[in-house]
């Protein structure tokens, strides 16, 4: 018997040296950092170079357009009378440093791209902005009307969730939880399920509702309504806004509520015998 159990220990400890397999070292985050070709995979640095080079294209557009806005804003300038004076004094300066300094900036931000270059494209399509207004205006326009609106639908429509949440529902509704039992269960909610339910790590408070099937008159009518019987402390946290009267204290002395039949019964007797002493 005990050789039998060694021998199994053997060849369990031979199957679990064959599926550990080879045991990598750890290494500290510095080593990784002096290796850092090595430090993400293959697949990974393609990624980001590929990441990198389009947010290069974009910054470089950016760049672009922000010399062509300026040159643009120049000549208009130039354009008013009051500072055209100005402007046509140090025309020769922007043609020769500045002119030159932005022709360096296009081709540093051009770089050694293929076709047609992305500035000529600016100005191109600024011209056909210019040459037909018309459909500029109606084109941006649309668009922020557009953008305003759909922001303007989700401003209300968080607004009105906030609304909603704020008025109907509090913090300490959402985190109440009704427990109930199935019809055909044989289990009790009697005083001992309440205490082992208050017992429950995380639970605050348990507090007991009965329910009942009742008949409510008004006005002459009647109707089948559910009747809720609950506690004082119920009340508090369920944060019901009461329209008339004083909340009830599980303090107060309980009474019995007689039926209406049972109150029209009283005032007769009680007209009876004041009759009989008159």
């Amino acid at each position: 018997m005990l050789a039998d159990l060694l021998q199994n220990h053997q060849h369990e400890a031979k199957a679990e040296e064959r599926t550990a397999g080879v045991k990598v070292p750890k290494r500290s985050w510095k080593e990784r950092l002096r290796n850092w070709r090595h430090f993400f995979s293959k697949e990974t640095v393609i990624k980001l170079q590929e990441e990198g080079k389009t947010i290069l294209s974009l910054l470089s557009f950016f760049g672009l357009l922000l010399v062509f806005l300026l040159e643009l804003l120049w000549k208009m300038i130039g354009q008013i009378k009051i500072l055209g004076k100005i402007v046509s004094s140090t025309d020769r300066f922007w043609q020769t440093k500045l002119g030159n300094w932005g022709e360096r900036v296009i081709a540093k931000l051009e770089g050694h791209r293929g076709g047609v270059r992305r500035s000529f494209l600016i100005a191109l399509a600024f011209r056909n902005m210019r040459a037909k207004r018309t459909r500029s205006f109606v084109t941006v326009g649309g668009m922020g009307v557009g953008i305003a609106a759909i922001v303007f639908l989700v401003s209300v429509g968080y607004g009105l969730q906030r609304l909603v949440v704020s008025r109907v529902a509090r913090l300490e509704e959402l985190k109440m939880a009704d427990v109930t039992i199935g019809q055909a269960s044989n289990i009790r909610l009697d005083g001992e399920a309440i205490q082992t339910m208050q017992n429950i790590g995380g639970v605050e408070k348990v507090m007991p509702i009965v329910s009942l099937v009742g008949k409510v008159f008004f006005e002459g009518g009647n109707s089948e309504s559910v009747v809720y019987g609950v506690s004082g402390e119920y009340l508090e946290v369920a944060g019901l806004n009461k329209i008339k009267g004083d909340w009830f204290t599980t303090r107060e002395e309980a009474g019995l509520l007689p039926d209406v039949r049972v109150c029209k019964r009283l005032v007769l007797e009680v007209e009876s015998a004041m009759s009989n002493l008159t």
